[in-house]
């Protein structure tokens, strides 16, 4: 089964609530940053993280021992044009990043403060309030106390994009991708511009923004789980179009979750990770966090060295601490380039009140499944949802079977906002494997619940 996954960018410290001079945890990853599905569905997610994150307590001692470093400039669009927008900076001082925020005012004049000195391990980014690009600079040093003067201004490449390949067909009716993200890399720099193409138009032409300095890297993700790494030459200037970017999607790398084969299941699942058009001697560095909450750590999976021209998969397990009822996002970055590609499980789960009853003694089914709008205390949709049972042995269900063979119907009901559900009262009269598949919306799609078996004694 192949999910697609429509791309949506999100920079991490979005998903933060910023303080002036406070320590978080780490800056962004460029080119490492999540990427996530369905535009609309995503913004909204982008704005939960942020209303449900907080930064590190600092206390007063440790808030008196951080720098005194100012950072002021300008930040302009293309034209030359002052521009709205927020800006993070970070330098890590001991060991430990310092982090502070702020936004541009009526001319596009910006003031950051609170950091110790850096000494090119500085970095600036810069979210635009409007339009459709982002940027970074890293490798930065400032004084302490400065003021230190950063402006930004960029430039543009020209883009254009092929669709097609295997996943771009019939069979897929969603495979015309209507953005896609075209990223630039220099060294110390960084820039990401949405691309948009309706409809089955092809080539999609537009321009691809950065700041000044040369590029030498381009990815495209037409996808969050396809995209394609592109070598590049680029100068880019300053209020100026140089240079070019050209990316064919039948050329693109594609990822998915093989097996299981609804890509969802319980925390602690064993999963098979697809790679799909990988170049030989390709490496990955696999990597995991949970969709929520904002602050879950990364899990390092290690690497993966392709060995051959065919489709490959790596074997990993979803922690046992991921969070039931949102994506467990998977990420394959390249070890040797800029490419990021991120494909998601659907963590649900499926207990029993007990593990063995005796014959025609009473058991009761529980769990939490995915639905749309839930976000930490915020509740969203019921659901319906099919419980499923046979006395042989069975495994999770193929995709999209709303019938599947082998399996009775024995209830249907639903979750409440926070997609936590009950059965009714069962009575097995023998041992019996339970299942529960649960509806689609626009956040998750149908799948199932991994299987349990209840022993009956």
């Amino acid at each position: 089964m192949r999910h697609r996954y429509p791309v949506a960018f999100a920079l991490i410290v979005l998903l933060l609530v910023p303080g002036v001079g406070t320590a978080l945890a780490q800056p962004p990853a460029h080119h490492q940053t999540p990427r996530m599905a369905d535009i609309s569905a995503m913004q909204q997610r982008a704005a939960l993280h942020l209303a449900t994150a907080a930064p590190r307590f600092v206390s007063p001692l440790e808030r008196l021992t951080r720098g005194a470093a100012v950072l002021k400039g300008h930040v302009y669009d293309y034209s030359g044009a002052p521009l709205g927008a927020d800006l993070d900076a970070w330098v890590q001082v001991a060991g430990v990043w310092e982090h502070a925020t702020g936004a541009t005012d009526g001319v596009g004049a910006y003031t950051l403060s609170g950091l110790g000195a850096a000494s090119a391990n500085g970095e600036l980014y810069v979210s635009p309030t409007i339009g459709d690009s982002w940027f970074s600079r890293s490798g930065l040093t400032w004084g302490d106390p400065g003021p230190t003067t950063f402006d930004f201004r960029p430039g543009e490449a020209a883009v254009s994009l092929n669709r097609g390949g295997s996943w771009h067909s019939d069979a897929y009716p969603d495979s015309n991708w209507t953005q896609a993200y075209v990223d630039l890399h220099g060294t110390g720099l960084y820039g990401s511009t949405v691309v948009s193409g309706g409809g089955s138009v092809s080539p999609v032409t537009g321009q691809a923004q950065s700041l000044p300095g040369h590029q030498s890297m381009a990815t495209v993700n037409f996808w969050m789980d396809e995209g394609v790494e592109v070598p590049v030459s680029i100068d880019t200037v300053a209020g100026s179009t140089a240079g070019s970017v050209s990316a064919d999607q039948a050329t693109a790398l594609r990822t998915t979750v093989y097996t299981p084969v609804n890509a969802s299941g319980k925390p602690g699942t064993y999963v098979s990770v697809g790679m799909n058009a990988f170049p030989v001697n390709w490496v990955s560095d696999f990597t995991g966090y949970s969709e929520y909450p904002a602050t879950a750590p990364v899990k390092a999976f290690g690497q993966f060295y392709t060995s051959s021209a065919n489709d490959q998969a790596k074997r990993l397990r979803i922690p046992t601490t991921a969070r039931p009822g949102y994506w467990y996002l998977i990420g394959l970055q390249h070890t040797t380039g800029p490419l990021y590609l991120e494909t998601p499980f659907q963590v649900c789960t499926l207990k029993s009140s007990r593990a063995s009853v005796a014959a025609g003694r009473s058991v009761r089914l529980s769990g939490i499944v995915p639905t749309k709008g839930h976000w930490g205390s915020r509740a969203g949709i019921r659901k319906t949802l099919v419980l499923y049972a046979r006395t042989t042995k069975g495994t999770q269900p193929m995709p999209w079977k709303t019938s599947p063979k082998g399996w009775k119907k024995i209830a249907s009901f639903k979750c409440n906002g926070y997609g936590k559900y009950t059965s009714p009262l069962l009575h097995p009269k023998r041992s019996t494997w339970y299942v529960v598949r649960y509806a689609g919306d626009d956040w998750y799609w149908a799948a199932y619940t991994s299987v349990i078996r209840v022993g009956v004694k």
